[in-house]
Formats: C-alpha cells, structure tokens, sequence
C-alpha cells in the first residue's frame, strides 16, 4: 500500500511539473483589439548587464528571469478615464509585470514611459515558454494583446525547476520499476 502511494504521489509531481512547465503559448505577438493605436517597448537589463529589446508587434521574446526595464507606451488617440495592466500567464495563477489606473488623464497624456524593476516572484518561475498579455482601456476605446515569452535560464535555477525535473525523474524510475515487476509476474505464471 505504502509502495503504491508513493508511486502515485510521484505521479502527481511529474504531472504537475509538466503542468507547469508546457503551458499553451500563442504562436506570434497578437493585437485582439487596436482601437487607439497603442504601441510599446522596452528594453530589459538583466542582472548581469546583458539587454535585450522587446517591441509590441514582436512574435516571441526571450527573456531573463530578473533585472529591469526601461519602458515606453503611446496612443494615437488619448484616453480618459483610463487604465490596464500587464501579466504573465502561468499554468495556475497570473504574475502581475505593470498595471495602471484608473485615472482621469486630465492632462490629455498619449505617452508614458518609466523604469520597472522585474518581479522577484519571476525568479521562482520554471524555464519555458508562457503567454504574456496587457490591455489598455478608456472612454475612447482600447487595446489588448498577447504574446509568447521564453523564460531564460537554467531548468535547475529555482525551486519550481528543480521539483518539475525531481519529480519527472522519480515518476520515470518509478514506472520502469512498476514495469519490471509486472513483466517479473508474468514470467512467474
């Protein structure tokens, strides 16, 4: 009984680590709705000083797991009553990069620019590649799309890494082993 809830909690790991790991991510960078004309970049600075520039229209980014970014936005037709946000998409929950709003943009603002500093929750995310998605809204219309990020790094470079390939390992050598006892049981008949 024991050998057997080991074998099936070993199971539930692998699944889970795959799970979290093989996510289903869009093919190219999509604009879903561009009533405004919404445009974006940044350039992100990892830790180690290696840059890497991200357009809104581009179809897939690689990226570090932390550093920071230097980001622009604009509109081609000003919003009021305004706001949005931006997000990585996990298997399970949503990582919060940048959010915004609601303000009245009195001042009639079709810019905005800043400097983020990268989650540190990003740091925990597993290597792979996820969907990363953002919308802007107001009065006057919006915008919303999504495109495909590649987490850079090692697979053994945080925690969630490390028990997805522990328990991808253990599930493989459980079932061989669950394979060998069957196959010892049907020479034995």
């Amino acid at each position: 009984m024991r050998r057997r809830f080991v074998s099936v909690a070993a199971l539930l790991i692998g699944l889970i680590g795959c799970f979290l790991m093989v996510t289903a991510a869009p093919a190219a960078a999509v604009f879903t709705e561009n009533q405004i004309g919404c445009q974006g970049s940044a350039v992100i600075t990892a830790d180690d000083g290696t840059t890497t520039s991200v357009d809104a229209k581009d179809a897939s980014v690689k990226l570090p797991g932390s550093g920071s970014a230097k980001w622009s936005g604009a509109i081609t037709t000003t919003t009021h009553n305004h706001s949005g946000e931006v997000k990585l998409k996990l298997a399970v929950f949503d990582i919060g990069l940048g959010s915004w709003g609601p303000s009245k943009n009195a001042g009639n603002a079709s810019t905005a620019s800043g400097t983020k500093k990268i989650p540190s929750a990003l740091k925990q995310v597993p290597v792979g590649k996820y969907v990363l998605s953002g919308f802007h809204r107001g009065d006057e219309g919006g915008c919303a799309g999504h495109m495909t990020v590649e987490l850079d790094g090692s697979p053994t470079s945080n925690a969630a890494g490390i028990v997805s390939l522990a328990g991808t390992v253990l599930t493989g050598a459980l079932m061989a082993l669950a394979a060998m006892a069957r196959a010892a049981k049907g020479a034995v008949r």
